[in-house]
């Protein structure tokens, strides 16, 4: 079976090749922007990212487009736009346990009736109490940039974020489990 992913994102590569599943990298669909909770707007744009990036000369297989928020009550936090928005999030998720919501769609490409799979996986993180100093000094280290929550656990978020609730790669932006059921199902659908 012939699987696509539709992210530019280093640590999904990463998850996918570190557990052997043959994949190639291709450029997603845009991601919308739009209000809503948390988890709608994960599956609204992991679907977006796969179906635009079934493009006329790729050869028939599967894409899968993936998506990670965190989410505290109905208040989304997606990648900050920069280091003033970064520590504004971590302030506010100081001392809270929050959501981290990784959208996984896997559409067949050519699309075709029945080819498109939703699985939402979620994961708890809870954070320390930070201070002012603690966020600025995680903010000055640039491991914020390009992370949902404006933080990556697997880093030096480490030292105040820890899994409590959920798989530790749904919060690194990808569910291995989420991925092989899927693969599975797709496969069924081809014999």
């Amino acid at each position: 079976m012939r699987l696509y992913l539709a992210s530019t994102s280093p640590r999904r590569v990463e998850l996918l090749r570190a557990a052997g599943i043959a994949f190639e990298s291709i450029e997603p669909g845009d991601e919308p922007l739009g209000a809503g909770a948390p988890r709608e707007l994960a599956l609204l744009r992991a679907r977006s990212k796969a179906l635009g990036a079934c493009t006329v000369g790729l050869v028939p297989g599967w894409v899968l487009g993936v998506v990670t928020v965190g989410g505290l009550g109905s208040a989304e936090f997606g990648k900050p736009a920069d280091a003033n928005e970064a520590r504004r999030t971590l302030l506010r998720l100081s001392g809270t346990t929050h959501e981290v919501m990784t959208a996984h769609v896997l559409v067949a490409h050519p699309p075709r009736q029945g080819g498109a799979m939703e699985v939402l996986a979620t994961s708890e993180v809870q954070f320390a109490a930070l201070d002012f100093e603690q966020v600025d000094a995680y903010v000055a280290s640039g491991e914020w940039q390009g992370r949902a929550g404006g933080y990556a656990i697997q880093g030096l978020a480490g030292r105040f974020a820890r899994v409590v609730r959920g798989d530790f790669d749904t919060v690194v932006g990808l569910s291995l489990a989420t991925v092989r059921e899927l693969i599975a199902s797709a496969r069924r659908q081809q014999t």
